[in-house]
């Protein structure tokens, strides 16, 4: 049996995959939901905008989304902004993927600082795609929240360095374990 695109994962496990694609122009919307395709991802939906992801998160709980910097209505940095921070949020746990054709250090700053796990850079390719999807996937970072942020750990790499951690002694550190926890437990009551 072939094996699935995304190293690490298996054809069986992407199959169960849900992934949502958020993107104004129809084009790259039709790009990514292909690649997805041949990746055989198991269910993509799509929305021309950030308003109208938000609304179809009600209804769909997606494993993973692939958001688009500029857009009408509702762009992208508000998106991610609304699925972390919102009282309200289905998951403000779910990876999620800036998408933009603009790579510049302050654009990076702004995607990470409000709360990407990803960023892929336009033009976009199969492989790229499928790395991008492998790492958030698969080597989650714990969520932090702290004064201005909630969101994946900015940290990629842990340094060595002398004193206290206080990122580690502050409340509000939270492991992938424990998203997990929190998860299922969520879904426990829900079912009672």
């Amino acid at each position: 049996m072939p094996k699935s695109l995304i190293t690490g994962l298996s054809r069986e496990d992407a199959q169960r995959m849900r992934m949502l694609v958020v993107d104004d122009n129809e084009y790259m919307r039709r790009v990514i939901c292909e690649f997805l395709r041949v990746m055989r991802i198991g269910t993509i939906k799509d929305a021309t905008n950030g308003a109208e992801a938000l609304d179809l998160l009600r209804s769909f709980q997606p494993d993973l989304i692939f958001v688009d910097w500029r857009m009408e209505r509702l762009d992208g940095l508000e998106f991610v902004k609304r699925v972390r921070t919102d009282p309200g949020s289905a998951n403000p746990y779910v990876p999620i993927i800036m998408v933009t054709g603009y790579a510049d250090g302050t654009r990076v700053k702004a995607a990470r600082d409000a709360g990407v796990n990803e960023l892929l850079v336009k033009p976009v390719s199969l492989a790229t795609l499928a790395q991008r999807v492998a790492v958030a996937l698969l080597e989650p970072r714990p969520f932090i929240r702290v004064s201005g942020y909630y969101g994946p750990d900015r940290r990629r790499r842990a340094q060595p360095f002398a004193g206290t951690d206080r990122r580690r002694i502050q409340e509000g550190v939270v492991s992938l374990r424990e998203i997990q926890e929190r998860l299922r437990h969520q879904e426990l009551s829900d079912a009672v």
